[in-house]
């Protein structure tokens, strides 16, 4: 790290307010998900770690890091880039290395709820081509956020002529990567594959606001237990599919790191305390949170806002499925490997100090 001040390129605060503008799209980016990339010259500046780009223009979110460095890095087999960043003390994001891989001079990752919806479908691929037709893109079958994910992408890369870099990638079980050599150019980029890809989610009837409340008011730990900030978070316990999809396993990685795969399922709400007393007994803890079947969602207070945020885009996700469509998640064994990955658990943490401070 430098002691001298490291000159901005002159376009990051435009790509400020394009990742504020993202990070605003709940349909785009959930909670501290997503991140953007600007290089100029040997520095990359890139989201760091933990961070929400909502707060992209209040808030020094963007960190410069050592491009030529990060490079060596990742033919070294390192993936802990934090001794490549040049000022300040966050880190940059997990995703740095695929930042630095592609050759565009912006890049934005986000985790578009239509997208995800595609690419856990197991014929995505083929079906994926109808709808890009046009588009220079390329699919990227799931691995580890990281340097794994980067590894990834020079595989399916290197299938195809040399200096071919192709504008988007489509990444199974993750969301997109666009590049472009303007804030203009990706985000143009973007709405048209949002357009192309856009599902529109199932409707649902209300949930059952009043009663729940009364039954989580009647729990023992009154304290532990509330209802969402959201409403639109109670979709996942009123439809059939919602449940079955959102109770399956991780479908990408923030949903790995921040939600608990094992949720009970009570059949009305009249189960809540019965179903927490048996859940505890058996694994020793209490769920992180609660599916009322045809009524809602009740959440413990151990839940900050990030893993909110995902709730929000898991109920999202899954009104987007189509019924009866064949899921893959995540590898029970990779999801473990996330949750005990020292970058994601750095990630935790930030949520837990934001949400204490919120």
């Amino acid at each position: 790290m430098t002691d001298s001040p490291i000159t901005p390129p002159a376009d990051l605060d435009e790509l400020r307010a394009l990742s504020k503008r993202i990070g605003s799209n709940l349909t785009l980016v959930q909670g501290s998900g997503g991140n953007t990339s600007v290089k100029d010259n040997d520095v990359l500046w890139v989201k760091a770690s933990g961070t929400w780009l909502t707060d992209a223009e209040t808030q020094s979110i963007l960190v410069p890091v050592d491009l030529p460095r990060v490079e060596a890095m990742l033919k070294a087999g390192e993936s802990d880039f934090n001794d490549a960043t040049l000022s300040g003390t966050l880190r940059p994001s997990i995703e740095t290395s695929l930042h630095c891989q592609l050759p565009h001079h912006i890049v934005v990752h986000v985790h578009s709820v239509s997208a995800i919806a595609w690419s856990v479908q197991v014929d995505a691929k083929d079906r994926l081509a109808e709808q890009l037709a046009g588009i220079d893109w390329r699919y990227i079958p799931y691995a580890q956020p990281g340097a794994p994910l980067t590894a990834e992408v020079s595989r399916v890369l290197a299938e195809e002529p040399k200096n071919h870099d192709p504008t988007l990638l489509v990444l199974e079980n993750h969301g997109l990567v666009l590049g472009g050599e303007t804030c203009a150019n990706v985000e143009s980029l973007l709405n048209d594959v949002e357009s192309r890809l856009h599902i529109p989610p199932r409707t649902t009837p209300p949930p059952a606001i009043s009663t729940l409340k009364t039954a989580v008011t009647a729990l023992t730990e009154l304290d532990n237990w509330r209802l969402p900030n959201t409403d639109d978070i109670h979709a996942i316990a009123l439809d059939t599919d919602a449940i079955q999809t959102a109770t399956g396993g991780a479908l990408i990685p923030d949903h790995a790191v921040f939600l608990e795969k094992a949720v009970p399922i009570c059949n009305s709400p009249d189960e809540i305390q019965a179903n927490l007393s048996e859940y505890t007994s058996t694994l020793g803890h209490e769920p992180d949170w609660m599916i009322v079947r045809n009524a809602g969602v009740v959440l413990s207070s151990r839940i900050g806002s990030a893993a909110e945020a995902q709730l929000r885009g898991l109920a999202m996700i899954s009104l987007r499925i189509p019924s009866g469509a064949r899921i893959h998640y995540i590898d029970s064994h990779a999801a473990e490997e996330l949750q005990t990955w020292d970058a994601e658990i750095y990630r935790k943490k930030l949520d837990e100090d934001r949400s204490q401070e919120s």
